[in-house]
């Protein structure tokens, strides 16, 4: 279900950066909880929206809900909030039900997430992967090949991220420029360059094999970023989730 629509960040991937969030009002969540749970019998709910946490004490008080109802459930983060909102505010998730989450990583390499105003640094993403691990909440990751001034040393840094931060899953998949995102608007800026796009072959992303990509940086030609792909989503994604 969701909860919120909007993400005021401004990463330069994405084309949603929306001038506002909406909220929905409260007691209409909680409505909503009570006959997911009551009416259709469900025990379990995941919060797919942009950043879930993004107001703590409207969370905390859907996580009384949410733990009220002895709901399982799951939400996508942001790491520099989770570090600032601290311990405590995790225990409050934990102890509601909060199992798992998804976190916006998309690189191991310093370097790259201030080229695409991530907004993070690599060592606050560990922290608050760290503390969420304490608190006994799964982490699943995201991540991005090929965005703008990709280089080897960069993914190499990915990889090395991922080495040595044991996440329980991970999402990885070749950056796609789309309209409206700061990167496609100001191609002429980043080190980045694709063929032109037949809209009806665009993938998000996919299984290797079954989808190939568009992009190049000057230090990486789409036959490399894609090869890179392909081992990084065996050796860490199918590899992981058929152990």
């Amino acid at each position: 279900m969701m909860t919120s629509q909007g993400c005021p960040y401004k990463c330069a991937f994405c084309a949603k950066n929306y001038k506002t969030v909406r909220l929905r009002n409260l007691g209409k969540v909680f409505e909503e909880i009570a006959q997911i749970h009551l009416t259709f019998g469900y025990n379990a709910i995941a919060f797919p929206e942009d950043i879930f946490i993004l107001y703590k004490t409207r969370v905390e008080k859907i996580c009384n809900c949410l733990k009220e109802f002895g709901i399982i459930w799951r939400c996508l983060v942001r790491a520099d909030l989770i570090v600032k909102y601290g311990m405590d505010f995790l225990k409050i998730m934990a102890d509601s039900g909060c199992i798992e989450v998804g976190m916006g990583i998309e690189s191991g390499s310093d370097e790259i997430l201030e080229t695409i105003n991530k907004g993070e640094t690599v060592d606050i993403i560990k922290t608050a992967i760290k503390m969420l691990k304490d608190s006994g909440i799964k982490v699943k990751g995201f991540f991005i090949v090929g965005l703008p001034g990709e280089s080897q040393k960069t993914l190499d840094e990915t990889r090395k991220f991922l080495e040595e931060i044991s996440l329980e899953d991970v999402d990885i998949k070749i950056f796609q420029p789309y309209p409206g995102s700061p990167i496609w608007d100001n191609k002429e800026y980043y080190d980045i360059q694709w063929n032109d796009i037949d809209y009806h072959k665009m993938f998000y992303k996919g299984r290797p094999g079954e989808y190939y990509g568009n992009i190049r940086t000057k230090s990486l030609t789409t036959e490399q970023i894609y090869s890179n792909w392909v081992e990084m989503e065996n050796t860490y994604k199918w590899h992981k989730s058929n152990v």
